[in-house]
């Protein structure tokens, strides 16, 4: 196999990534539309402008790319992997297509600039952001601790100003998060619920938004009776005044 040159990115996990899809796929059509993205996105990783996707590397392997050939270089890169990877090992593996080189602190921010396309990884944004808000906090700060993120950067995610990182999707995968429905939105958001399960979170969620909502109609009933109260007495006071 030729060995693919560097990426602009400077990364040799990321390189070899880039290749097997390189020396194993003819349409990039097919390859985009497979893991939700454009063929220009998909151009820019072939390219070294920005690193492979996770949506990229979790379909490399499911059709035939070893995992520990992509992490480290050894090995045959179609050897059938002893272990399937699971979604921590490829979150692992995105975290070093980003962080493996690119050590100089004069050009890192510049390269890394070009990382985020968040167009592109919208419904795959969109689907961490509601696994955060329904998971595990819908207050940034609370969930950045439990996390353990960043609350700056989580607030960029969650405004539209980044790609989620590769730290922050490593830790959705901790805390739970399924990769699967993360990539595609097909089936539960979370590891390890089943149908019902998801489907009674969903029916307390529910049930906890309907008796939100219900406050918040007692409390505006509230109010308007307070504001028609005041604006009675008002009335009076000024027919008092008019009869005076």
């Amino acid at each position: 196999m030729n060995i693919r040159k560097r990426t602009v990115l400077e990364n040799e996990v990321a390189d070899r990534v880039v290749q097997y899809l390189d020396d194993n796929f003819r349409f990039q059509k097919d390859v985009a539309e497979a893991i939700g993205s454009t063929q220009v996105s998909l151009s820019r990783m072939m390219n070294g402008k920005q690193p492979p996707s996770i949506e990229l590397i979790k379909l490399l392997i499911d059709n035939g790319m070893n995992y520990n050939w992509a992490k480290t270089g050894d090995g045959d890169p179609d050897a059938v992997n002893k272990v399937k990877p699971d979604d921590n090992m490829i979150a692992e593996l995105k975290i070093l297509c980003v962080d493996e080189q690119d050590v100089n602190p004069e050009t890192r921010g510049r390269k890394r600039g070009k990382i985020n396309d968040p167009e592109s990884q919208a419904p795959f944004n969109n689907r961490l952001r509601t696994y955060i808000n329904t998971y595990v906090s819908e207050n940034q700060t609370e969930a950045a601790n439990i996390l353990g993120l960043s609350q700056t950067s989580l607030s960029r995610f969650f405004n539209g100003k980044s790609n989620a990182t590769a730290r922050t999707i490593q830790a959705l995968t901790k805390h739970g998060l399924n990769l699967d429905w993360a990539s595609t939105g097909n089936g539960s958001p979370k590891k390890g619920l089943d149908k019902k399960a998801d489907e009674k979170h969903i029916s307390e969620e529910v049930m906890r938004l309907q008796i939100q909502v219900k406050l918040l109609k007692d409390a505006n009933d509230k109010i308007f009776k307070f504001m028609k109260e005041q604006a009675d007495r008002i009335a009076k006071l000024e027919a008092h005044l008019r009869g005076k």
